[in-house]
């Protein structure tokens, strides 16, 4: 059955695009989804790398296209929903593209944006090995009302996957709040990521997880030829 749902969305999108009617990014996510409504999570499980979801009130879109390229200098190919529909039917969209009827290529890793109101359904389908979460602004409230009910939702998020890990931003007190509770389970992972936080445990914090794998990162740029070097990280001087 999920092959022919896969078979049948991938028909869909290329005629919408040969019709440049457009909604080849989120079309055919929508229709395996009508077919198929666990499709999210049958082909995000089979990729054996994992998937890594990315969300945020604003940057998303700049951070996965970061993280895209760091990867691809990596060698490591991903599944990602680089046009930015980053709702279900987008999610589900980028599957398609890298299936061949029920099968995905298992090497690959899933790197998705996902709409911050969006993020329950999508991530609890996926089990994603990490999750990045930047800020929570006070945007479009006609859609999600008041910015501490996103916040509860992302809290809830947070409890129901204690194995994955989860990269906040201690920048914004509504993110970095959700680690608290969680720091104290038994099985729960956070790691924090920010500048403005100068209290002794997050610079404990910042030089114990983020000093180490941004050297390595260096390491890469220095190996990379000149013309190479376009990552912005290779920016950064210690």
């Amino acid at each position: 059955m999920l092959r022919a749902a896969v078979t049948l969305a991938r028909g869909a999108g290329v005629v919408s695009r040969l019709s440049r009617r457009g909604g080849g990014t989120s079309l055919p996510g929508k229709l395996l989804l009508r077919l198929q409504p666990h499709a999210i999570r049958q082909l995000g499980g089979r990729l054996e790398r994992g998937s890594v979801v990315v969300s945020a009130t604003n940057g998303k879109t700049t951070t996965a296209r970061m993280i895209a390229t760091v990867l691809s200098e990596a060698g490591i190919e991903s599944v990602h929903n680089r046009a930015g529909a980053n709702m279900p039917g987008g999610v589900a969209t980028a599957l398609v593209e890298h299936a061949r009827g029920g099968r995905i290529d298992g090497s690959r890793l899933g790197l998705f944006e996902v709409d911050e109101a969006w993020m329950g359904e999508v991530t609890l389908e996926l089990s994603p090995r990490t999750v990045v979460l930047g800020n929570l602004f006070r945007d479009q409230l006609d859609r999600y009302g008041e910015l501490e009910k996103l916040a509860d939702g992302w809290a809830d998020l947070v409890a129901s996957l204690p194995e994955t890990t989860f990269v906040l931003n201690a920048d914004d007190p509504l993110v970095a709040d959700l680690g608290r509770d969680a720091e104290g389970r038994q099985r729960a992972r956070i790691v924090y990521f920010g500048v403005e936080d100068r209290s002794p445990a997050a610079r404990a914090r910042v030089r114990r997880e983020a000093l180490p794998p941004l050297r390595r990162g260096l390491q890469l740029c220095r190996g990379l030829p000149r013309s190479s070097r376009r990552l912005p990280l290779c920016d950064v001087r210690e």
